[in-house]
């Protein structure tokens, strides 16, 4: 009779064990579900976070190109022409007489100068270099301009100076004949210049660079 009930007893022990057990690991198998749930919602919080700062910043990215391209457009080295001086180019284009560029101070013909490598306008280029003795037909001209390195370095120029801050000739050396022009630019705190030497010709000022190609 002992024995039945010691048995009993075991027995009754063995299945509440076996039920806490059980409790335990249904417990322990919630509280890992509500981890994992909890973990999969802040990451799609973060992923959703993301998702709306790179559409902001996409959206600030492409008002920034289209103000950076209506710039682009709207640039020209002529900008700082009067409606006199635009007239008197624009009759030169025309008529292909230098007189009407007679009165383009040195830093206008500098400024037209860089408006003509922007544009490819080789017959203006042309025009406006100064003839130092070894100066080519045009053809000539043309085919030792596209030739050599000054083309690049000029197109070059023409971008970095683009909103350029200021254009002066220099007093320290001019003369009836001769002058130094100073173009000045910057790039956030770094500036930067290029100087050129014009020379009169034919009643104009002329650029002095057939040497550097």
């Amino acid at each position: 009779m002992i024995k039945i009930r010691n048995f009993v007893v075991i027995g009754l022990a063995a299945t509440a064990l076996s039920g806490c057990s059980a409790a335990d690991n249904s417990a322990e198998e919630t509280t890992d579900s509500e981890v994992l749930q909890a973990t999969l919602t802040a990451q799609e919080e973060i992923i959703a976070a993301q998702a709306s700062k790179i559409e902001a910043l996409e959206s600030e990215l492409y008002e920034k190109e289209v103000k950076i391209d209506k710039l682009s457009r709207d640039f020209t080295y002529l900008s700082a022409f009067s409606a006199l001086e635009e007239e008197a180019y624009q009759r030169f284009l025309e008529t292909d007489e230098t007189r009407h560029l007679t009165d383009l101070s040195p830093e206008k013909i500098t400024l037209l100068y860089y408006h003509a490598i922007t544009e490819n306008d080789l017959e203006t280029l042309y025009t406006l270099t100064y003839d130092n003795g070894s100066l080519p037909s045009f053809d000539g001209f043309k085919q030792l301009y596209l030739d050599s390195d000054y083309m690049m370095s000029a197109k070059d120029s023409t971008v970095r100076y683009r909103n350029y801050d200021s254009v002066r000739s220099r007093d320290d050396d001019r003369t009836e004949e001769y002058v130094t022009v100073e173009i000045k630019g910057h790039f956030r705190t770094y500036g930067f210049s290029t100087l050129y030497g014009l020379k009169k010709e034919d009643g104009i000022w002329k650029m002095d660079t057939l040497e550097l190609m």
